[in-house]
């Protein structure tokens, strides 16, 4: 059985499987809201301000996701940039766990019953597609009476899910520029950005290319 229902996962509840990790405090407002587009429409865009940040991403002409760590957002626009009517808005938090295990007996946790961190790129989407890849492959052998190939499942993943979520939830510490001293270190994002091992780390983090995967043990 593959269980991927969700970051409140009922089978992972009853299974006593706990998500670890850690989760940040505050709201993460949310918009879909038309805005005078200024930026680049083709690009998403990410504003580091004092104390925090702001996301912005065209959803349709004239129309942008924007949100960030600071209640008062829509305060925080690039410079240039005029909101107009809220369209739809909401609000979220960050957590960064992985599931202390991810097979029991014969069922598997995949997706967000599995692991969880921080919007980036669709990240969290597309290392759930990649377990239900690497569910199918396991699960066909364990329907010709190899039952091991369901915990090699976990064996492949866990490692994988943990790697990626620690990754992605310091890319998201630096970019929440809290406490102070962070904020100080975002200083140095242009040239740590633009140096090319950097830059090709970072590109491969939220493409999901940061590693290969694997169908086998």
């Amino acid at each position: 059985m593959l269980a991927a229902d969700g970051a409140h996962s009922k089978v992972r509840e009853a299974l006593g499987i706990t998500l670890e990790g850690s989760s940040f405090p505050e709201d993460w407002p949310l918009y879909d809201i038309e805005l005078n587009d200024p930026l680049d429409s083709e690009s998403a865009h990410v504003s580091f301000v004092e104390g925090g940040m702001v996301f912005l991403l065209r959803l349709e002409p004239g129309v942008w996701r924007l949100f960030g760590n600071l209640p008062d957002l829509l305060e925080r626009l690039p410079r240039g940039t005029k909101a107009g009517a809220i369209h739809w808005q909401s609000s979220f938090h960050v957590s960064d766990r992985v599931a202390s295990r991810e097979s029991v007996g014969r069922v598997v946790l995949a997706g967000d019953a599995a692991h969880v961190h921080a919007p980036v790129a669709a990240r969290g989407m597309n290392l759930g597609i990649e377990d239900s890849f690497v569910f199918a492959h396991c699960a066909v052998d364990a329907l010709h009476g190899n039952l091991k190939r369901l915990s090699d499942y976990e064996l492949m993943r866990h490692e994988v899910h943990a790697r990626v979520v620690a990754r992605v939830d310091r890319l998201t510490r630096l970019a929440r520029g809290q406490p102070a001293i962070v904020g100080m270190l975002r200083r140095l994002m242009p040239a740590i950005t633009t140096f090319g091992p950097t830059h090709r780390s970072m590109v491969e983090l939220v493409t999901g290319l940061d590693h290969p995967i694997k169908v086998d043990l």
